[in-house]
Parts: structure tokens; sequence; C-alpha cells
């Protein structure tokens, strides 16, 4: 899987600014065979396409926000988890990736720069329907919390002749945190009786148990509001549910270096991240888990759930979801 981004990357052409994108740009694939030497005896389980979608528009993604071909190169290896993947190597894989609730796995570079997430076919389909209105999103809203996709990608992996597995995935800059969406159906990280992995994200009910707020200056707190608004009404313009607001909180915080100086985002102003009104904490903000279209299948979930659980459950329209999700947030900031 890494192998195969290395490829695609680096057959780039190097971008110009004044190339204009148009609807086209967003239909481009790009596809590689990963493994080439094929013989009389060529082992067909060994055999690995690679498809890179919309490659100019992930790139200038990327460079919003400052980030090179070889700086996201040298990111995302190791190689061998191609091989673990080609192989259904997945008692290596676990030691590798973790799942979440929707059977994701998610792959964190070695310098935790970048996240990558296995999607549906699903999710994958409508990421590229929504990518357009996310490109230009990002374009006018230079504060947005949106989880920042840097790639999009496709594996096909032959198993034989006939038969071959489908593998679709982003590449993410990485967020860290609390995760939270507003709904108190079963929301909640903890165990009785259990003691909490450090490594999984609290939830609603979490939040609420720890009375837990975010407390930044007033400032912060109304550009912080404008933008949350504005990427609400984006999600609910593209009928996207599931988006959860993901809090990381570092306590005691010291002054990271920056490095290169550059123009910042409100949200990382303060080495990193936000400070607390009395600089004693440091918030880590993102909006993540934007791949769930309203469709259908959600549509018939949301009445099943409303009917035998009751209203307060993730899966619900656009539009009420929209509300829940900004209504407890809000509550949540002073």
């Amino acid at each position: 899987m890494m192998l195969g981004i290395r490829k695609a990357i680096k057959t780039l052409h190097p971008m110009t600014e004044d190339i204009v994108i148009t609807g086209a740009h967003y239909k481009v694939k790009h596809q590689f065979e990963i493994i080439t030497k094929r013989t009389q005896e060529f082992d067909f389980r060994k055999s690995c396409y690679f498809y890179e979608y919309a490659p100019m528009i992930f790139e200038r993604i990327r460079k919003m926000f400052y980030i090179t071909n070889d700086d996201f190169l040298r990111s995302i290896g190791p190689e061998q988890l191609i091989g673990d993947l080609i192989f259904c190597n997945l008692s290596s894989l676990t030691e590798k990736v973790s799942s979440g609730k929707s059977g994701s796995f998610f792959y964190s570079s070695y310098d935790d720069k970048y996240m990558l997430k296995t999607i549906s076919r699903d999710e994958y389909k409508y990421l590229k329907v929504f990518l357009p209105n996310y490109y230009n999103h990002l374009l006018e809203n230079f504060n947005s919390l949106i989880i920042k996709i840097l790639g999009l990608y496709k594996m096909k992996i032959l198993r034989s002749k006939t038969k071959y597995q489908k593998i679709y995935f982003v590449v993410m800059k990485n967020i860290f945190g609390v995760d939270q969406d507003g709904s108190l159906y079963q929301r909640t990280s903890r165990v009785k009786g259990k003691v909490i992995d450090k490594n999984i994200p609290l939830k609603d009910l979490d939040w609420i148990e720890d009375k837990q707020r975010i407390n930044i200056s007033k400032k912060d707190l109304e550009i912080l509001k404008t933008q949350l608004s504005r990427d609400i009404l984006l999600f609910e313009q593209n009928r996207i549910i599931d988006y959860s607001l993901l809090v990381g909180i570092i306590p005691n915080y010291r002054e990271i270096d920056m490095g290169e100086k550059r123009l910042l985002r409100f949200y990382e102003q303060d080495y990193g991240g936000i400070l607390s009104i009395d600089k004693k904490q440091l918030y880590i903000i993102g909006i993540i888990d934007i791949f769930t279209e309203f469709n259908n299948k959600k549509q018939l979930e949301s009445k099943l759930k409303q009917t035998f659980i009751g209203k307060d459950v993730s899966c619900m329209p656009p539009s009420q979801y929209a509300e829940r999700f900004k209504k407890f947030i809000f509550q949540s900031l002073y």
C-alpha cells in the first residue's frame, strides 16, 4: 500500500501554479502495477494494481498545508505493509493498525504526521462525488476544522486468475484527542470495572462525566464558532452525517518548536493548538469521520433506530444531525 503511494507520487510532474483546476481534474485516475515481473510460472497472488484518484487535486490540498511531495513520501513508509495485505497476513497487520467501530483499519505513519484509513466502497464512491465541494471549501475557508484528506487510493489484489480483492483507502493529516458527535446513545469508551486504554479516544458521555469544557479566549471562541458553523453547513448541504469533533487536551503544556515560520491557522497558532484562557491547557481540535452519506440505507437505519431505540441516536437526517452536533459542541465552549 505504502509502496503504491510512493510509486504514484514519484510519477507526478512538478506542480505549476498557473494550471487552472477544471472538472476533468477530479476524474483523473492513474493505474500502477506494483509487481510487474511476469514469467510462465508467475504467481497471480503476488500481483497488485494500485490506483490513485484526482492526483492534482490532492497535491493542491497538500500544498495548502505546506506538505511537499518529498515530505509526504518521507513519512508514509514502511513498504512491508503491502506484503502483509497482499498475502492476507492479518495477524501481522493487527500489530500495525487499529480497527475502528466501522470496521475500518487505521495505520499511522512512522512519524505520526499522517493516518491511513481503509474505507468502504460506498464511502469511496461518495468521496469522489463530494471532492469538488470539499476542495473548494478548503480554498475558501483557511481555518476549516475538517480533517485534511491528502490522497484517495484503491488497491486491486489478485488472488487467482479470476478472483481479486479491492481495498479502498485515504491518507489524512493526523489529529489527536477526544471524539464527540453529540449523540449520547452508547457514546462512552469506558467499561465498568476496567481501566481504559489511554490510546482509545473518549466519547460524549465521557466528556460530560468528566465535566470537560473548552475554555479559550473570546477572540478564539468567536472564530471557532464561526468556522464550526461553516463546516457543519457544508456537511448538511452534502447530506453527510456521523462526523465528530476530535479534541486533544494537553495539560501542563510546554512550548513546542514549530520549525519554519509560516502563516498559521487559528487552531494551530499556539504551539500547534489553541491555548486555554488560563494558559494551562493546549487544545488540538478537528472534525473527523466525514465519509458517511445519508443515503437510502442510512434513511432506513435512521427510521428503525428512532422507532426501537429512541430519537437520541447517531443516525439521523443531515439537518437534525447538524443541529444536534452544533448544540452539543457550543454548550462545551466558554
